[in-house]
């Protein structure tokens, strides 16, 4: 039973009374079809069926070796855990079971799925569809994504002996984490007598000592053999854990796992394609002449290759009505279901028109199932009906089967959200937004950091705000989206509100029964079930010694009646409807809290014990000294964000993540990073489906990097994470119809103007003189448009200090393209990373008023290369070819100017996309920077200048989460460049790099992937 919400853990009886009665009890599978098209006979992936022992026996060990290809969890990222711990547990979740029968998961009645009873996530709105899906269906990633969640708790649990993760002893604490961190599974809880045996009675230990009761008595196999070889593992003294565990003492004798070699896993390489549903406009829906409409469809990947990037659903014959290209596909691994949309348009000319569709791999070899399009396009008197006309956000109530491979209706999907609306920036310029929207206008009960004793009842009342333009009839509601559940209804009646109005929404929560800071987000939904921005959450501190809170009492005073939980697979809650707007309530809780602002988290005075591996709370220690800002993030549509923190020093770093969104609701994340950690954030996680621009704030100097992706873009840290009040961004070279914004954050709390000048390339002065007004602490995005005449280099002049980042996207959101800034111009820059062949070039950008002469000289491996000059005329920017000065595709440059200019890089990874760095004006003997945080897929490469005539000598470190690591040396000669790949190296989720050198060097860091690069600057570490 793996991370699942707090407050919601499975009793130990209960679990074994699951693990026998599972077989028998006849739980629905929740999925869309009774039977998925069965693979090759040679892959264990043979459809909805329980795998045999020797699969399973396979599996194990090709997971716990990270052996699995491309598109699973964990395998293939430096991560192995003991092949032996995964069958124990495994056991001791499930008995190896993933079906109970063919095209039926095995479902426990609180949502844990499969082999490893996945809970946390299984719920509408939370994992994506595709991930659920997928630990649903196929045993091999419920194995993976349970070993992923081993690997977190793991990283996130106090350290015992040398942490060494061969050492079984040394998964105590992470397995303990597995199944609840907290008195639940503690085992000084004097609940656990330790009568009879983890075997014939598991209620009496915590879960922990039974996996490792399973470790040295191995279960019989249907042949009567042990499934593994017994390993005598040792417990560790009670009395050293208490009541608040922390560190533990090497064990006296270690015991490691014992191995047995099966042959390896063969998944074969069949690429698969099955078409399962209409999701919207079904065949003969009705469309009038050129309008624009969007297709949905519901499909399967029934083939054992993931689809990943360079997966596209194309139009492969039949009418024109979508692009050419196609749509890009999310990530899904095999045997799981995932819904692809695409805008198309109805011709101009009356008439019936069938476009087929296929799936097309990174070879553009088409395969599986072709599943169509069919629209009647009206005439002059042909009226739509209601039933059938295309609608932008419908959904079809029905599901609609046109596959000539699936003629039948098909049932309920198991993807709760069968179709993703691409959510849109909203400015927070914008009163009022056309069709639905909502903005978060206050709290009215239980504040951020309200602290509550674990399982209180309380309710969380929100004020939330009409800004649309439809009225919120019945059929609206007010949904959990992501966090933890704290309420056993999954969404509330809303009241009707019309346009410019409030609502009142209360929803009954009770605390979860471990202590540590919880957050629950939640989001408006249509009467058809269509989510609409923004969201608002609710944030609590849970602590043994908090007192009677407000909330408590709250709770009591509103007499709302909680909902009933229904005992079902699918954890399908009866919700019960909230009397949100009762007149007499309200004067209680204006008195509570008059004011409709953000209420800033309230910090606790200590440090709080566990958690479940979220962040916690820490003590408040004075004046954040260090700062910094990434203000063009986002978690909506297609994006995915990543932030890294790591302290270099040797102390402690108190480290706050304030994360802003448009509509200037903020929240805030504290933690402590020891000497040498890192820290990743998974930010679509924390603040899922809004714009969201971070401060990074420390009482030590820290490193802080930010990614954000897309399927075709990335964008590291252009901004330079600083504030300033002058900023100079070289020209944006992009594709036609790409959205052209600039993205501010104020850290004021007044408005700062800001004038944007707009220069050319051609020596004149200038395409655009702009004047922005920018209000504070929240995230600002201007747009600036589609219009070439804005793509040249632009400076920024800011009445105060602020951060800026020019980004361009494109409608879908699937392209991102990122134009690194600068605070500073100067006459010497040092661009270690220069690549070559289609559109590279590097990059000189004048912003003064007189023209200046450049210098570049290339350096290569072997020290300095070729060199030209060029002319920059005033208010301009000119590009060299790469071809001009070196042959070489790959290489690094400097640049002499007569005055202060900006340098940078751009290429061209994909034909759709460029790729722009900024150059660096330092040097500096130490360096770091945070890698991994593109995962799987992204190729980084880490890349230094010596500036100097003399050799120097150079090691690079590698440091995990937790600190240790490898590194090596090299020696680069005078003038040259050193260059070395790293995705091989670093565990997708972070780590961290630190560069020493024997004399000054230019440092930097890229991302390159099949949709994009981001190129980032190290950061200069502080003398030692």
């Amino acid at each position: 039973m793996t991370q699942r919400p707090k407050g919601c853990r499975k009793p130990a009886f209960v679990r074994l009374a699951i693990a026998l009665v599972s077989l028998f009890v006849m739980l629905p599978r929740v999925s869309a079809v009774e039977a998925h098209k069965a693979l090759a006979t040679s892959s264990p992936l043979q459809g909805l069926i329980q795998p045999t022992t020797s699969d399973l026996q396979k599996a194990f060990q090709a997971v716990g070796q990270g052996q699995l290809p491309d598109g699973y969890p964990v395998s293939g990222e430096g991560w192995l855990v003991p092949t032996t711990l995964l069958k124990a547990i495994a056991w001791t979740e499930s008995k190896w079971a993933q079906f109970y029968a063919p095209n039926h998961t095995l479902v426990s009645f609180d949502g844990g799925y499969g082999v490893m009873q996945v809970t946390s996530g299984m719920y509408p709105g939370g994992l994506p569809d595709t991930t659920r899906s997928a630990i649903a269906n196929n045993f091999l990633y419920n194995m993976d994504y349970g070993a992923q969640i081993l690997i977190s708790k793991w990283l996130h649990t106090p350290n015992i002996g040398n942490d060494d993760p061969r050492i079984l002893e040394h998964w105590y604490y992470a397995l303990w984490a597995y199944n609840g961190w907290g008195w639940v599974n503690n085992p000084s809880n004097p609940s656990f007598t330790r009568i009879g045996s983890p075997d014939s009675d598991p209620a009496t230990f915590p879960y922990q000592e039974r996996v490792f009761y399973y470790l040295a008595h191995p279960p019989a196999g249907p042949d009567g053999v042990p499934l593994w070889s017994p390993i005598p593992v040792t417990m560790p003294d009670v009395s050293l854990i208490g009541n608040d565990p922390g560190p533990l003492p090497e064990v006296a004798t270690p015991h490691y796992d014992v191995t047995v070699t099966y042959p390896p896993l063969s998944l074969g390489g069949e690429k698969s394609a099955h078409f399962l549903a209409d999701i919207t406009v079904p065949d003969g829906t009705v469309v009038q002449p050129g309008q624009t409409f969007t297709k949905s469809w519901l499909l399967n990947n029934s083939g054992a290759v993931a689809w990943t990037k360079g997966f596209r659903w194309t139009p492969v014959s039949g009418a024109a009505l979508g692009r050419p290209s196609g749509v890009q596909v999310d990530a899904t691994p095999p045997l799981a279901d995932v819904s692809v949309s695409a805008k198309l348009t109805a011709p101009s000319t009356p008439g019936t028109y069938r476009e087929y569709w296929q799936m097309v791999g990174p070879d553009r070899q088409a395969f599986g199932v072709r599943a169509w399009v069919n629209v009647v396009v009206a005439g002059a008197g042909h009226a739509s009906s209601p039933q059938s006309t295309a609608t932008e956000t419908g959904l079809s109530t029905a599901a609609y089967v046109t596959s000539q491979q699936s003629p039948t209706p098909v049932a309920t999907t198991f993807l709760a959200k069968a179709s993703s609306v691409a959510a849109s920036r909203q400015s927070s310029r914008a009163l009022v937004t056309s069709g639905d929207a909502a903005v978060y206008d206050g709290d009215i009960t239980v504040p951020d950091g309200t602290s509550l004793a674990p399982g209180a009842h309380f309710v969380k009342t929100w004020r939330i705000k009409n800004v649309g333009t439809t009225t919120w009839l019945p059929g609206f509601t007010w949904k959990f989206q992501a966090g933890t559940m704290m309420s056993t209804a999954t969404s509330v009646n809303v009241p009707t509100t019309a346009p410019g109005l409030s609502a009142i929404i209360s929803v009954p929560m009770t605390a979860p029964s471990s202590t540590g800071v919880f957050t629950s987000f939640w989001e408006m939904s249509n009467a058809s079930g269509v989510l609409f921005p923004h969201q608002a959450w609710v944030n609590i501190v849970v602590r043994n010694s908090a007192p009677e809170s407000t909330a408590t009492r709250i709770a009591t005073a509103t007499r709302v009646p909680t909902s009933t939980r229904t005992p079902t697979a699918t954890r399908v809650a009866t919700t019960t409807r909230v009397p949100s707007s009762t007149p007499d309530l309200v004067p209680t809780y204006t008195a509570l809290r008059s004011t409709t602002t953000p209420i800033v988290g309230v910090q606790p005075t200590a440090a709080i014990p566990g958690g479940n591996g979220q962040l916690v709370g820490s003590p408040w220690v004075g004046a954040m000294k260090y700062k910094t800002y990434f203000p063009a993030g986002s978690t909506m549509g297609a994006m995915q964000e990543s932030l890294g923190v790591y302290y270099p020093g040797s102390k402690q770093a108190h480290v706050r993540v304030t994360i802003y969104r448009p509509d200037a609701a903020h929240r805030i994340l504290e933690f402590t990073l020891a000497g040498g950690t890192s820290r990743t954030l998974l930010l679509g996680k924390l603040a899922p489906g809004t714009g969201l621009a971070l401060a990074v704030e420390a009482d030590r100097q820290v490193v802080a990097e930010r990614l954000t992706s897309t399927h075709t873009g990335l964008l590291g840290s252009p901004g330079a994470a600083r504030t300033a009040r002058t900023w100079f961004f070289p020209s944006m070279s992009s594709a036609s119809g790409v959205q052209q914004e600039l993205v501010f954050f104020n850290p004021h709390d007044t408005v700062v103007t800001v004038r944007a000048r707009v220069g050319r390339n051609s020596g004149s002065c200038c395409a655009g003189d702009m004047t922005i007004q920018v209000p504070p602490l929240q995230q600002f995005v201007y747009k600036l448009g589609t219009q070439s005449s804005l793509r040249g280099p632009l400076t920024l002049f800011a009445g105060d200090v602020v951060a800026a980042e020019r980004i361009g996207v494109s409608d879908d959101q699937t392209l991102l393209l990122g134009v690194p800034g600068t605070v500073t111009t100067a006459t010497h820059w040092y661009l270690p990373e220069v690549r070559g062949g289609a559109g590279g070039a590097i990059t000189l950008f004048n912003p003064g008023a007189v023209a200046v002469s450049a210098t570049v000289r290339s350096a290569m491996s072997e020290g300095s290369g070729q060199s030209l000059k060029r002319i920059v005329p005033p208010f301009s920017q000119v590009r060299i070819s790469v071809g001009d000065l070196s042959t070489s595709t790959l290489f690094g440059a400097e640049v002499d100017a007569t005055g202060q200019v900006v340098a940078g890089t751009e290429w061209s990874p994909t034909s759709e996309y460029i790729a722009m760095t900024i150059g660096s004006t330092a040097v500096a003997h130490s360096w770091s920077f945070i890698g991994g945080l593109a995962g799987r897929g992204a190729a980084e490469a880490l890349s230094i200048i010596n500036p100097s005539a003399a050799s120097c000598k150079v090691t690079i470190q590698l440091k995990g989460e937790r600190g240790g690591g490898s590194y090596w040396t090299v020696t680069m000669p005078g003038h040259s460049r050193y260059t070395r790949a790293l995705e091989t190296m670093l565990p997708a989720g972070g780590a961290a790099l630190t560069i020493q050198a024997g004399q000054p060097i230019s440092v930097e860091h890229t991302y390159s992937a099949d949709g994009g690069a981001a190129t980032s600057p190290g950061a200069i570490l502080p003398s030692q």
